[in-house]
């Protein structure tokens, strides 16, 4: 069962937080284990945090090599799994900021970013207003589907239109980040090895002259400094795109895109190699096809440190009912269901213990 970790002041709790942005880039082996390290400290794993579209909550489940990988780890004074209850009416896109505390895009209802306390906080999953807000509410103004932190620390969220960027502490705008082509809506949102920003884009009806023409499903870069487009990194229907969606890098430095129309993990290559944004299916798949599981709809995506690929999925009715899907990262092959989500799961984030 995850746990708060013990107060120790703030040395300790920034030691924790440094250790949560390293935790992606090691191996998920070295940092949970049985044995205790020397000193007595608690082994680091990572927990998965998920937000619950239809139960407004985040919810927290114990990490893949955790003695019960995939059970509720309830924040203190909760039950079953839930984190941080009544955080917003459809939680969408999650992420931990620099501070340690987690950040939630809401695409229905007041405030756009809300943030809860993270796990190393001396109140996990508490509501964390901004200064003059109530509840949890960072953002007031508008909505948000997909969120992350750059590089320079601010906080970039997008639903439709360009993407904004934030002061995390205080929920300020400080600008509207992309210039030139704007994205339409947007449930994608992260920052490249190559340093710029990469945004899945989904027109439902593509118009022209004689109206709407059909949809347009396609993967956008912006310079990572000023926001300028870069250009299309994958087109409408390379490799079956149709619906992107949840974003995520690989280990190699690929990219793994969530197709909601295909019911399917696509693959492209990334921006390093030659046949930047080519469909990489995986082996004995067709297209861009990474990893599928019948009868699913992928949204989000997150990758362990171990590199294992974790899929927040609905069922393909599109009913409120929803899992969390565990894939092997180097072949797609389908390992375990993770988790079942109350409400349906939608953003997904890992964090240490």
């Amino acid at each position: 069962m995850s746990r708060a970790v013990p107060s120790r002041g703030p040395r300790r709790r920034a030691v924790v937080v440094a250790l949560a942005v390293a935790a992606l880039s090691v191996p998920l082996a070295a940092c949970d284990r049985d044995d205790d390290p020397p000193g007595g400290e608690t082994p680091l794993g990572v927990d998965l945090y998920v937000s619950g579209f239809f139960a407004a909550n985040v919810q927290r489940f114990e990490g893949p090599l955790a003695p019960s990988p995939g059970a509720p780890a309830p924040a203190p004074g909760q039950s079953g799994a839930v984190y941080a209850p009544r955080v917003s009416r459809r939680p969408w896109g999650v992420a931990f900021g620099p501070d340690g505390h987690l950040y939630v895009a809401n695409q229905q209802g007041a405030g756009a970013i809300m943030r809860v306390a993270g796990p190393a906080s001396e109140a996990p999953g508490a509501h964390l207003p901004a200064p003059g807000q109530m509840d949890a509410v960072l953002v007031p103004d508008g909505n948000a589907l997909a969120l992350t932190f750059g590089p320079d620390g601010k906080l970039y969220a997008v639903s439709g239109g360009h993407v904004r960027r934030y002061e995390p502490a205080t929920g300020a705008l400080i600008d509207v980040f992309t210039n030139g082509r704007a994205p339409a809506e947007a449930s994608g949102l992260l920052f490249g090895p190559d340093g710029h920003l990469y945004v899945s884009s989904f027109d439902s009806c593509v118009m022209d002259e004689t109206g709407c023409t059909g949809s347009r499903g396609e993967i956008l870069r912006y310079d990572g400094q000023t926001g300028a487009f870069l250009g299309t990194f994958v087109g409408p229907g390379v490799g079956g795109l149709s619906l992107p969606g949840g974003l995520a890098w690989t280990p190699a430095g690929d990219l793994w895109v969530t197709d909601a129309n295909l019911g399917a993990v696509l693959r492209f290559r990334g921006p390093a190699r030659a046949d930047a944004g080519a469909p990489a299916p995986a082996p004995g798949q067709a297209g861009a096809i990474f990893a599928a599981r019948e009868s699913t709809r992928p949204l989000a995506l997150a990758v362990s440190p171990g590199g294992e690929l974790f899929v927040s999925t609905t069922d393909a009715g599109g009913g409120g009912a929803g899992e969390v899907l565990r894939f092997n990262g180097t072949s797609g092959e389908w390992l375990a269901t993770f988790a079942t989500v109350e409400g349906g799961p939608r953003g997904l984030a890992f964090f240490p213990r």
